[in-house]
C-alpha cells in the first residue's frame, strides 16, 4: 500500500483549460500525480473509486494509455507497461479505499480545511504513524507564466 495526494487548490485552477468539463480535470490531476510520483512502478494495477462516471468520462482507459504510451512520448523515453489496468472498486465494500478516503479526509485536514475534534486527533494520529507528511502530499501549484 502507497499512500500519495495531491491536493489542488481550487482558486488556482481554469477549468476553461479542459472546456469547463470538470471530469477531464479530475482525469488530468490523476495523472499528474501517478507521473510525478510514479516513475519507478511497473505493470501495476491500479484501484479507483467505482463512482458514477458521465458516459462520456474515460478516466480508466486514459490514465492506462497516458501512462504507458503518453507520457514517455513527451519525455521522449520509451513506451513502458506502467499500468497493467485500472480496475474500479465500490468503496463501502473495500477496505483498502475506505482507509484512502480517510487519509484523504485527514490531507485536507492538514491544509486547513474545517474538522470537528475526532477528525483532527485521527489527522494527527495519521502523521504521527507516517502515514500522511510533506513526502506524500504535494500541493499543486500552476506554473507562473513569464513575460
Amino acid at each position: 500500500f502507497r499512500y500519495e495526494a495531491l491536493a489542488v487548490p481550487r482558486e488556482n485552477v481554469n477549468v476553461g483549460f479542459v472546456s469547463d468539463r470538470r471530469h477531464l480535470a479530475y482525469n488530468y490531476f490523476t495523472k499528474l500525480l501517478l507521473e510525478h510520483r510514479c516513475q519507478d512502478v511497473e505493470n501495476a494495477v491500479m484501484y479507483v473509486d467505482a463512482k458514477c462516471r458521465l458516459r462520456e468520462d474515460n478516466f480508466l482507459e486514459y490514465l492506462v494509455v497516458e501512462m504507458n504510451l503518453g507520457v514517455p512520448f513527451r519525455k521522449g523515453l520509451v513506451p513502458r507497461r506502467a499500468l497493467k489496468k485500472v480496475e474500479p472498486l465500490d468503496s463501502k465494500s473495500d477496505d483498502l479505499l475506505q482507509v484512502t478516503d480517510l487519509l484523504t479526509g485527514c490531507v485536507n485536514n492538514k491544509l486547513g480545511h474545517p474538522a470537528g475534534e475526532r477528525k483532527q486527533r485521527l489527522r494527527r494520529k495519521a502523521e504521527e504513524l507516517g502515514l500522511i507528511s510533506d513526502r506524500n502530499i504535494w500541493v499543486w501549484k500552476p506554473k507562473s507564466e513569464r513575460p
